[in-house]
């Protein structure tokens, strides 16, 4: 009996071995496939390792390191400053220099309609005669022709002056007197002779559209023999203020209130227009061949 039960055990151990064996070389289909960790965890451990040493060699900038970048800035922003300021100024003045234009060809327009007569810088008679009234209307109206975009100082809003040896103010004296306007083919020397300018145009009071003082007080008459035409016009005070309403505005470099470099937008009797630095303006380009 004992051996029997031996027997028994030896097949009972057997057969839960190979069940054990079974189990393990005969899974199931369905099951997940045994995987290999080990690798994964090393490639972890050594990432954890390399995050480590990053973080370690990662160094916060100094202060001298600081102050060295904002210098740097300091001393570019200082060299690009001016260059940014005088592109601006630049725009600007093309700008002015288009709205010159286009009052050129309004005065064209003008011309045609009134029998050849410019019209008045100034009319203290009627107040209708003057450029700021009739040439806005070959304009569509439009104002913003009328100011230019270097002007420091709004005004009100009229930022060019007439040559008063061409267009000037008229009184009920001057009518007796027989001085009123011309006839556009009176100005003469059409390439060289300056009909308009920039100027300042308000004094706080009144808004005058006329220029003076720019070549003596009226202007003057072009004579060939004279000894001034090639003198250099009145700089004025040069600056975009309520004073010197009659005086030109040298605004198209934003050198207000200096001679060197100063620069101005004029609009020619041919009607081109350009801009002129100080020193090439001369008085022989404000003298017509006739004035009113």
């Amino acid at each position: 009996m004992k051996h029997h039960s031996c027997l028994d055990s030896s097949v009972n151990s057997s057969s839960k071995k190979n069940t054990r064996t079974l189990s393990i070389s005969q899974a199931s289909p369905y099951a997940p496939p045994h995987r290999d960790i080990s690798g994964y965890q090393s490639r972890q451990r050594s990432l954890r390792k390399n995050k480590i040493t990053v973080r370690a060699s990662i160094k916060a900038f100094t202060l001298v390191e600081l102050l060295v970048v904002i210098a740097i800035i300091s001393m570019l922003t200082v060299l690009l400053l001016p260059a940014l300021r005088n592109a601006v100024t630049g725009a600007r003045a093309l700008s002015c220099l288009s709205n010159h234009k286009q009052i050129g060809l309004a005065f064209q327009l003008y011309l045609e309609e009134n029998r050849g007569m410019m019209p008045r810088g100034q009319d203290f008679i009627s107040h209708q005669s003057d450029y700021v009234t009739q040439i806005p209307k070959y304009l569509d109206g439009d104002k913003n022709i009328w100011c230019c975009p270097n002007a420091t100082y709004a005004g009100k809003g009229w930022h060019y002056l007439s040559n008063p040896a061409i267009m000037r103010e008229i009184r009920s004296a001057d009518i007796l007197a027989g001085v009123d306007t011309i006839r556009y083919r009176d100005i003469g020397r059409f390439t060289e002779v300056v009909v308009m300018l920039d100027g300042a145009q308000y004094d706080g009071v009144s808004c005058p559209p006329m220029g003076k003082f720019i070549d003596w007080a009226w202007g003057s008459t072009y004579s060939p023999t004279s000894s001034t035409n090639n003198e250099p016009v009145t700089l004025g005070p040069n600056l975009d203020v309520s004073t010197a309403k009659h005086y030109i505005r040298w605004r198209e470099r934003g050198t207000s209130g200096a001679k060197t470099g100063a620069a101005i937008n004029v609009l020619f009797a041919d009607w081109h227009a350009s801009t002129m630095v100080y020193g090439t303006l001369l008085r022989h380009n404000m003298r017509p061949n006739k004035k009113p």
